[in-house]
């Protein structure tokens, strides 16, 4: 047996790949398409969860519901949340409702309060 040739088989050069994908996110944009990845919660459940935000489900509640993450949940509903909402100087906050949603014994003492 001879020795065995050094050469390692190689990837071919890349032509342009930054250049190209550049190229493609422009042209996408330029259609009216927006990159990025797809939001978890798809669009005919994001007005469910908006109504069952604004009745007062809790944001974990709803993503245990769509079998989504919480983040999915805070970006479906992120104009609702209270530190996105328009303050005018001297109005009272909005009262906004508390939903409980934990077991135990702690839980039901706070709902009884």
């Amino acid at each position: 047996m001879g020795t065995r040739s050094a050469y390692l088989p190689h990837a071919p050069p890349r032509s342009g790949g930054w250049a190209k994908g550049y190229r493609y996110l422009r042209a996408a944009e330029a259609k009216g398409n927006k990159g990025g990845r797809r939001p978890a919660a798809a669009a005919d459940k994001t007005d469910d969860v908006r109504t069952a935000y604004l009745e007062g489900r809790s944001i974990a509640a709803l993503a245990r519901d769509h079998r989504v993450s919480r983040g999915a949940i805070r970006t479906a509903v992120a104009d609702l949340l209270p530190e996105h909402t328009a303050v005018v100087p001297g109005a009272p906050a909005p009262e906004l409702p508390v939903v409980l949603d934990m077991p135990g014994k702690g839980a039901d003492f706070l709902r009884a309060a």
